[in-house]
């Protein structure tokens, strides 16, 4: 009971005192924070430690990964008048072909300006190089819908190509192939497609000497068309080339989109890859080329190495055989 002073007189006042609340004190135990209270400050503080490692993350895949990988190959041979070329296999330039996208939608846009996006960074860093390459031999499929592309997706995509492999003031000569995506293989060869790739990206085959070696380009998709006067014009210039005294003037590379022959058992393809070639096909492909133009190419080149294109599921890489 509390006294309280009234006039002048004194009043007794009743006061409860279960209902005041004391203010803590240094004696006063702290209350614990609600759990909700303990997950936001959680969440505040995690929150910007995983945006920045996966930042991070990004940053090393998107530019570290291609960055380590092209600057720490070396030329074998650093002498300044030696040629240095790259080959490249299998850019396929995203289109409505690959994954069904809708012509003209905003998926396939971004899909292609993404795609490209990626290859022009990774060979901006080859150009970058304390010693650039001086040439460069694309292994064919720069297309992935190639035999299906009108006139004017092929120049659109032509662009998109000159684009992704801008060498800026680089003087770097590219040279093409065809591949299966292209102009297609066997029945489903188009000779239209064929057209419109040689009239914007060379022969589809040729050869040429480059520094102390002769590269001898071959185009192993007509020798496979089902069209006869296809097929036997490209193996009328293997034939040539083989009849020619000049051919050993020069050691010769030998550059082929489809593997020569190799049977299932037994034949390896080099450390690069985990698995070997097994012999098939389908409606756009065809994994070797038959034992017999396989001989044939052999003989009348006499190549001292051979570059094919192995195409992966997530990547594509060349390969060389002795």
């Amino acid at each position: 009971m509390i006294q309280r002073k009234q006039g002048l007189g004194w009043s007794d006042v009743d006061f409860d005192t279960q209902d005041i609340t004391l203010l803590p004190t240094l004696d006063t135990p702290k209350t614990k924070k609600p759990y909700y209270q303990q997950w936001y400050l959680c969440w505040n503080i995690h929150v910007p430690l995983l945006l920045g490692a996966w930042l991070l993350l990004f940053t090393l895949g998107e530019l570290g990964a291609s960055r380590y990988a092209v600057h720490s190959c070396s030329w074998a041979n650093i002498d300044q008048h030696e040629h240095r070329l790259v080959v490249i296999a299998d850019p396929q330039l995203t289109d409505y072909y690959s994954y069904g996208m809708a012509r003209g939608s905003w998926t396939l846009a971004l899909t292609e300006f993404y795609s490209d996006l990626f290859m022009r960074r990774n060979f901006q860093q080859i150009t970058r190089m304390h010693t650039p390459p001086d040439s460069v031999l694309v292994l064919g499929d720069i297309f992935d819908g190639g035999r299906i592309l009108d006139a004017e997706a092929h120049t659109k995509h032509r662009d998109r190509f000159n684009w992704i492999f801008d060498t800026g003031r680089q003087s770097i000569q590219f040279y093409n192939m065809t591949g299966n995506h292209d102009v297609g293989i066997r029945e489903w060869y188009s000779d239209e497609a064929a057209k419109k790739f040689q009239e914007q990206f060379g022969p589809s085959q040729y050869t040429v000497v480059l520094g102390h070696v002769e590269l001898v380009v071959i185009d192993t998709i007509a020798m496979l068309s089902s069209n006869s006067t296809v097929r036997d014009a490209a193996l009328e210039f293997v034939k040539t080339y083989g009849s020619m005294k000049s051919k050993h003037n020069y050691p010769r590379l030998l550059f082929t989109h489809i593997p020569l022959y190799r049977p299932n058992q037994g034949a390896t393809c080099g450390p690069s890859r985990h698995s070997p070639i097994k012999q098939g096909q389908g409606v756009s492909y065809q994994n070797v080329i038959p034992k017999q133009t396989t001989d044939f190419i052999l003989a009348m080149i006499e190549p001292a190495h051979v570059f094919r294109c192995i195409f992966l599921v997530l990547d594509a890489l060349c390969e060389k055989s002795e």
